[in-house]
């Protein structure tokens, strides 16, 4: 007797189910003519495949390749490790964009997986599973336009919709980088100048990210011409920052931030100028380490260090002297000297080596000097977030020519990034960093698939390894 379960799990056509030793097999029949009994009857032939309870119908892979018929393969892995591990954002995204949150979600995995453009955008669509799993989207190049230009004009809800995430407990280290753009049109195109002194027409974009939770959190699109520092109390008023710490850029410091910021119940660490009068010239012209009240270890170099307040507000100066970076400078400046460059004397040399590897921290923290180092020099997370924008997602030169487009690129770029540090926190956690990159991990999901077969969706075969490998970040694909 063949359970309704397994009788009612969907198969191919013009097949039978037989009960062996408490197995259930699937076998097609076909109907021959009886010459004696002058009637069709039924004549059973090869078995295809089996039927289990929780799978129902598995294809024999001897057999498979007779009954597939129609076949449609889709990308599923990638999708769905992505989907899985933020539904946190999916849910905001909902709460704030109702219309469109659909959109916004799969756009932004659809770019994680591909180096999508409006153009594309549609197929890589309809080729990932993701447009099962969220059908029904029109991503067309002419629809996507429209798109942009309607979530570009809903800036206030984008700002609802990152505050979600900002925590009053947490560390936020802030700072800007510049994107190329073409655009005369809109208003954020501005010629600045770039890391070298050259103008170019760009635009700025300042960024929140939060140390402790290694995501980033916040964003403002400022014009190219307009330097981070006369923005960032604004950013901090319009995220609604406070009762943190905020680990700065010098480029993104003044007296008029951290005057600010003192009201707020902000803490902050901010590096300053090498030529600041914080430190007096007595200290700076005593040689060797012994002005220096203690010395710490930083990536296999001795960082000497000193900590003085700043007159008489709670403010403190935290002194550093790396003397790895300051041997490299010295030898560098003296091979340059010896080889008779134009302009280096030894004169010049002994005014310039009593700054080689210096960093001075201006801080409204009374701690360690250890713990004020260590927090500043994770700034270098900033650096990799931006890397990624700009060649992770390849956007070193951006096309969008108004102001709405922008604001839309730049919050897709917001959520993709989100994601994308979701895996990287996924991956520190399980001590998987050191063995491979966020990018390996999405190539692997990507050969993950789904086939239908005779409508009927089933999982492409993953290896053990990979299995195990996912099932670390929290990922399963059973």
């Amino acid at each position: 007797m063949i359970p309704d379960v397994i009788k009612n799990h969907i198969r191919p056509k013009s097949t039978e189910v037989r009960d062996i030793n408490g197995a259930y097999y699937v076998y097609r029949y076909t109907s021959v003519w009886d010459s004696e009994k002058k009637r069709s009857k039924k004549k059973t032939l090869d078995c295809i495949g089996k039927i289990t309870e929780k799978d129902g119908f598995i294809p024999s892979p001897k057999k498979q390749a007779l009954e597939i018929g129609n076949v449609i393969v889709k990308e599923y892995g990638c999708y769905h490790m992505f989907h899985s591990m933020n539904e946190g954002i999916y849910e905001t995204l909902r709460k704030y964009f109702p219309s469109t949150f659909r959109e916004i979600f799969a756009i932004a995995i659809l770019r994680l997986m591909n180096r999508t453009t409006n153009t594309t955008m549609k197929s890589y669509y309809n080729a990932s599973y993701l447009s099962e799993e969220i059908s029904g989207l029109h991503l067309s190049e002419n629809t996507i336009t429209k798109f942009m230009r309607d979530l570009g004009e809903q800036r206030s809800q984008m700002i609802e919709f990152m505050k979600e995430f900002i925590n009053s407990e947490e560390t936020y280290l802030i700072d800007g980088t510049r994107f190329f753009s073409s655009s005369n049109k809109s208003s954020y195109a501005r010629k600045g100048y770039n890391t070298k002194k050259v103008q170019t027409k760009q635009i700025n974009v300042l960024y929140l990210f939060a140390r402790n939770s290694r995501s980033p959190v916040y964003y403002q699109l400022l014009p190219g011409n307009i330097v981070d520092k006369s923005e960032v109390e604004r950013t901090l008023r319009e995220s609604e920052v406070k009762n943190c710490i905020v680990i700065g850029d010098n480029g993104c410091y003044s007296k008029n931030i951290t005057g600010y910021m003192d009201t707020e119940s902000i803490s902050y660490i901010y590096p300053l100028r090498t030529d600041t009068t914080y430190v007096d010239e007595a200290f700076r012209s005593t040689p060797g380490y012994k002005k220096y009240d203690d010395a710490l270890i930083y990536h296999g170099r001795t960082v000497w260090y000193k900590k003085q307040p700043v007159g008489t507000n709670g403010k403190y100066i935290y002194i550093y002297q790396d003397s790895g970076t300051k041997g490299i400078k010295e030898n560098h400046y003296i091979e340059r000297y010896t080889a008779g460059y134009e302009g280096y004397t030894l004169e010049d040399f002994y005014n310039k080596q009593q700054n080689y590897g210096m960093t001075f921290l201006y801080s409204s923290i009374d701690t360690d000097p250890k713990e004020i180092y260590l927090a500043y020099k994770t700034r270098w997370e900033l650096e990799e977030l931006f890397d990624y924008l700009k060649n992770g997602l390849d956007l070193g030169r951006i096309s969008q020519q108004s102001n709405v487009a922008m604001e839309a690129w730049a919050f897709l770029n917001h959520i993709c990034i989100m994601m994308f540090y979701s895996l990287c926190r996924r991956m520190a956690d399980a001590g998987l960093s050191d063995q491979y990159a966020a990018e390996n991990l999405i190539g692997l999901a990507k050969n993950i698939s789904k086939v239908q077969i005779n409508d009927k969706w089933y999982l492409s075969a993953i290896s053990k390894t990979d299995k195990d490998l996912f099932a670390q970040i929290g990922v399963s694909f059973e």
